[in-house]
């Protein structure tokens, strides 16, 4: 006769052998299903310079485009190093054209409004 304690020490490993069959199964699963990680590194995001322009209490802000890429002016108007930079109103998320693109700020509050372009990946579309 067995021991209460051999009981319980066959029923754990019983136990254990089933959840690492149920594991091994699991994976074999996913093998065959084809499942896999790719990782993958990001590619440089373009260099774009941002061209401003100011006359007549206005701001012309302009840049060359790339297909492939979203852009965002923001903007801030003081000229403390710890500004709070805003999207700019109608200069959010502007798809690339290749082309040059023009945008006029006719809001400018003085000449301490600064600019800065930010430049995206274009995510694919049904994403």
């Amino acid at each position: 006769m067995k021991s209460p304690a051999r009981a319980t020490s066959d029923t754990t490993d019983r136990k254990a052998w089933v959840a690492f069959r149920v594991f091994c199964v699991a994976m074999l699963i996913l093998i065959a299903a084809g499942c896999v990680t790719e990782v993958t590194s990001p590619e440089p995001l373009a260099k774009t310079t941002l061209i401003v322009t100011r006359s007549m209490g206005a701001a012309t802000l302009s840049w060359a485009s790339e297909r492939g890429f979203v852009y965002t002016v923001l903007f801030a108007d003081n000229g403390e190093s710890r500004a709070k930079w805003m999207p700019l109103p109608g200069c959010e998320r502007i798809v690339g054209t290749g082309n040059t693109i023009q945008f006029v700020d006719d809001a400018v509050t003085g000449p301490g409004r600064r600019y800065l372009i930010k430049t995206e990946v274009a995510s694919p579309r049904g994403r």
